[in-house]
């Protein structure tokens, strides 16, 4: 099964003067390090996060393997080669995509990033705009993590894949209430780094001067238990690629 976010956007702490704003309509996501922003130093870690949630109910329990898969649209780094670690976590609070978009002419449904309502690095009540909500909490053990170096990527749309399995079985089970994943990325070097995937509003018939970059979105792929008794060798290798 195949599934495409219900939300999705990232949330901007790297500049003190992009915390109060939504990115919920933009076309990227983006996982980076600081450039300032609120007391850490430029090219200090976690500075733009990533948060997605999918709708799972049509998933029955249990699964073999449920893997996210994001795709690259670029990197917007210091230097050419440098080495991530994104670390995917649990949401624990609930929190609104949002309708904010940086680049205009916005698309319809959209508004400028400021304006916009929706989460945000701060909001309101933690001195952020009234209009935005304080990006949520989540659950610190980490459920899965990846790393690779900018130089691996073959070039916009390389995938990158996650494995989520026990998140994903956690929710589907009722252990804890689905209120999406966040990822993000602590390590630094000392430079500014920054990675960019395509987000579910990625349309090629919306953004023409993204042509050179990919359009799918983030993937959910969600793969069932099969009895091993019922397969073939062939089959039993290809499990968890049905």
């Amino acid at each position: 099964m195949e599934l495409a976010p219900v939300a999705d956007t990232d949330v901007n702490t790297s500049l003190d003067a992009r915390r109060n704003d939504n990115y919920g309509c933009d076309p990227i996501l983006n996982v980076a390090g600081s450039r300032g922003g609120g007391g850490i130093p430029y090219g200090g870690a976690d500075g733009i996060r990533i948060l997605l949630q999918f709708d799972l109910s049509t998933v029955s329990a249990p699964i073999g393997l449920a893997e996210l898969e994001l795709h690259l649209s670029d990197f917007r780094n210091d230097t050419s080669a440098q080495d991530f670690a994104i670390d995917v976590h649990r949401v624990t609070e609930a929190w609104e995509e949002g309708d904010g978009n940086e680049s205009p002419p916005h698309p319809g449904g959209c508004q400028g990033v400021d304006p916009a309502s929706g989460v945000a690095g701060v909001g309101a009540g933690d001195g952020g705009d009234a209009n935005n909500q304080t990006q949520p909490a989540f659950d610190p053990a980490i459920e899965s993590t990846l790393s690779f170096n900018s130089l691996d990527a073959t070039g916009p749309g390389t995938a990158y894949v996650w494995d989520v399995t026990t998140l994903v079985n956690g929710w589907i089970t009722n252990q804890y209430p689905n209120h999406g994943m966040m990822l993000r990325d602590v390590t630094t070097d000392g430079s500014y780094k920054d990675v960019g995937f395509a987000s579910r509003e990625l349309d090629f018939n919306v953004y023409p001067g993204l042509l050179w970059r990919t359009a799918a979105g983030p993937l959910l792929r969600v793969y069932s238990t099969v009895s091993v008794e019922s397969m073939s060798w062939g089959r039993v290798k290809a499990t968890y690629r049905q």
